[in-house]
């Protein structure tokens, strides 16, 4: 319910309740409780952050979406940052993220799950070993992970000193970002 004050024993109904209820330069975290599909909650088709960090532990469960029909276009329901952060928190066995394509559809404005605008940033980190050979983040056909305008960056990291998780791209179509006017810069 999102009448209620977002605590650990009443917590919010949707992401986009917990995210608004931090003034614009604070941080939340949010855990999940439940496994959460986006694509079946009345959260908006852009969950918007902006000029706040936000925090999503996983914790064991799966974060999933679809492309959606939004007004006469398809887009992939997800997060879209602007001067903002984002960092997904795989630190519990079972965490995952899963973009579904359940009709088939090509997404109209190729937005990703995660579309970065004006100096955003979004971090996944794996934080356990206990990764090796899991597949944490799974896309589907035409869906994209990321989407970037702009300038920020993007961090994929394992703590540990193996490879920590795996991305499943299920199909040729599935890309992980989308490059739109974006300097890309890689650190050895």
């Amino acid at each position: 319910d999102d009448n209620n004050p977002g605590t650990d024993a009443q917590p919010f109904k949707t992401l986009q309740k917990a995210i608004d209820s931090v003034p614009p330069g604070g941080y939340v975290v949010i855990v999940l409780k439940n496994d959460y599909n986006l694509a079946l909650t009345s959260e908006p088709v852009l969950i918007s952050i902006r000029n706040k960090i936000v925090i999503i532990r996983l914790n064991g469960y799966t974060l999933a979406t679809d492309i959606v029909e939004d007004t006469s276009d398809n887009r992939i329901k997800g997060f879209i940052l602007h001067k903002a952060g984002l960092i997904l928190d795989f630190s519990h066995p079972g965490s995952r993220i899963v973009l579904n394509n359940t009709r088939n559809v090509n997404p109209t404005n190729a937005n990703g799950f995660i579309s970065l605008r004006q100096n955003s940033s979004v971090d996944i980190i794996y934080y356990l070993s206990t990764y090796l050979d899991t597949v944490a983040i799974e896309l589907a056909a035409y869906t994209h992970l990321f989407n970037v305008y702009g300038t920020g960056h993007i961090l994929i990291k394992s703590t540990s000193n193996s490879s920590a998780a795996t991305i499943k791209f299920n199909a040729d179509t599935a890309k992980l970002i989308y490059i739109i006017n974006f300097q890309l810069h890689t650190v050895d």
